[in-house]
């Protein structure tokens, strides 16, 4: 049953919800499409056993989609949502969902702790290597500082983003 899941579902989910972009036109539908979309890529990376890989791909997407959404409600603050696109996507999310959780429902008992593979062993071993120890830590030393000058730079004084004319 969880082959069918991951093999059938997600990929549906993925291509429906793509199809689906192409009829939205207001910004915050569109992002809010994409971190369903992400969600999805996520889950359905986790179900084959990459986990670590759909943990950093989700947080680097949904990061990234924090940035615009902060930018389009700083730009686009009297844009009223439309109620009708959210409803199809709703509508068509739920029923996906209703699909996903009946799916795990039915292999819930069948799954067994000795399922973990030794290639998954060996991806989060393979992930940080002693060798790339330093470089980590300058990434993560610049991503802090990049986070610190960023702050600085947008007060809550001056405003979010813009100039107020």
């Amino acid at each position: 049953m969880i082959f069918w899941v991951t093999d059938f579902v997600f990929p549906a989910l993925l291509l429906c919800s793509s199809v689906y972009l192409l009829k939205l036109f207001s910004p915050y539908w569109i992002v809010v499409l994409l971190v369903t979309q992400t969600c999805i890529c996520s889950l359905y990376l986790a179900s084959l056993s990459l986990f670590w890989f759909s943990y950093m791909l989700f947080l680097v997407i949904l990061g990234g989609l924090l940035v615009i959404f902060s930018y389009l409600t700083s730009l686009l603050s009297y844009e009223e949502m439309d109620s009708a696109g959210g409803s199809y996507l709703m509508i068509s999310m739920s029923m996906a969902g209703l699909v996903l959780i009946l799916g795990s429902f039915f292999n819930m008992f069948s799954f067994s702790q000795s399922s973990v593979s030794s290639e998954s062993i060996f991806s989060v071993h393979s992930l940080i290597l002693p060798v790339s120890g330093k470089m980590y830590c300058l990434i993560i030393f610049y991503l802090l500082l990049s986070l610190i000058c960023v702050v600085n730079i947008t007060k809550s004084k001056e405003g979010p983003l813009r100039l107020n004319v």
